[in-house]
């Protein structure tokens, strides 16, 4: 996705410029990448480079079953802050939220979640108003924590996502939980 960043701003602009409006607005870059940015009220970007390559991003809601772990207990959901994606490759899921409690409280949460929910944890730290977990699973799915504290807003936010790679099956070729996205070919943010 990183490679798409200059028009993925540009196209953010067209987002901005005519947020709440319908349509469809198409941006190009200058080698011939798409930009389709859909002005539906919740707002989704297509890119397409042209020679294969399609992903499409949005801000609908994420769920809880598509992260495959529990929001926070009493976190509440930032604006605009829940990210779709999906490629070839993979399909990634991301909740931005709000809570009262501190760094540590969180992580030893997810730690624990993330352990209940089938991953490894890789790793975890707390250092001052900032913490972080990992979770592995098989080859290729992930998930992560991550929180912080803005101290201009005092507000403690936690960032979650979780990585799905395709094929219909985890890496460790078990088949998905009932529930949760297989991420196939046709599988698309909704």
């Amino acid at each position: 996705m990183y490679k798409y960043l200059s028009i993925l701003v540009a196209a953010g602009v067209l987002v901005m410029a005519g947020c709440g409006k319908p349509g469809v607005t198409v941006a190009t870059g200058p080698n011939g990448e798409k930009v389709e940015v859909d002005q539906n009220g919740k707002g989704s970007m297509t890119f397409d480079d042209g020679k294969g390559h399609k992903e499409t991003v949005g801000t609908e809601d994420v769920t809880e079953t598509e992260l495959g772990v529990p929001f926070y207990p009493n976190s509440t959901p930032m604006e605009h802050g829940n990210l779709k994606g999906d490629d070839e490759q993979q399909s990634t899921f991301t909740s931005m939220r709000n809570t009262p409690d501190g760094a540590q409280k969180v992580v030893d949460f997810y730690k624990d979640a993330f352990a209940k929910a089938g991953y490894t944890v890789a790793g975890s730290m707390v250092m001052n108003d900032l913490g972080s977990c990992t979770g592995k699973k098989g080859e290729g799915d992930m998930l992560s924590l991550t929180y912080t504290h803005d101290k201009d807003k005092n507000v403690n936010m936690i960032m979650l996502s979780k990585v799905l790679k395709k094929g219909g099956a985890t890496p460790s070729g078990s088949p998905a939980p009932s529930g949760m996205p297989t991420a196939s070919p046709s599988a698309s943010p909704s």
